[in-house]
């Protein structure tokens, strides 16, 4: 579920983007309340929401009736539209690689056979950190291990205002 926290404050005054988690929005198409807090988001600072590529794949993926379909392709179009998609460059997907390496090497996760997600995750850190966007996740223990090695990548667990 999602709170609003003193985050919210720094967020708005320097006017960032923000990046959903696939998770997040997964659980607007579910839930009521989520719903209502990401709509009131949306109401409030609509020209700063912006999706990463990576998000937009996952969602595709997980699109699997034709209501989600819907609201998936209408969100898509809204972001491409006003040019909020963040898609990964070359550079993030070297950085990537060396996060995921990092968390291997340093923190023992099992890299080779790492559930897709995590590595999906880490490319969507460094694709928000290479935008200067904030992240918001339902998911903060993956995050908060990535964001160790990703300098810069900011991520939380609410809507800002």
């Amino acid at each position: 579920m999602f709170s609003v926290t003193s985050t919210r404050e720094r967020v708005t005054r320097d006017r960032r983007h923000v990046v959903p988690d696939t998770n997040v929005l997964l659980r607007v198409l579910r839930d009521a309340p989520a719903a209502a807090a990401f709509h009131g988001f949306v109401r409030r600072r609509a020209r700063w929401l912006a999706l990463a590529a990576p998000v937009e794949m996952e969602l595709r993926a997980g699109a699997r009736t034709a209501a989600a379909g819907i609201v998936t392709e209408q969100l898509m179009r809204a972001v491409a539209r006003d040019d909020r998609r963040f898609v990964p460059s070359a550079l993030a997907y070297n950085e990537a690689g060396r996060v995921l390496a990092a968390l291997g090497g340093r923190e023992g996760v099992d890299v080779g056979g790492a559930r897709g997600s995590l590595t999906t995750d880490v490319l969507i850190a460094v694709t928000c950190r290479e935008h200067d966007a904030l992240l918001v996740t339902e998911n903060a223990a993956d995050f908060a291990r990535i964001q160790r090695h990703v300098r810069g990548f900011r991520y939380t667990t609410s809507w800002p205002m």
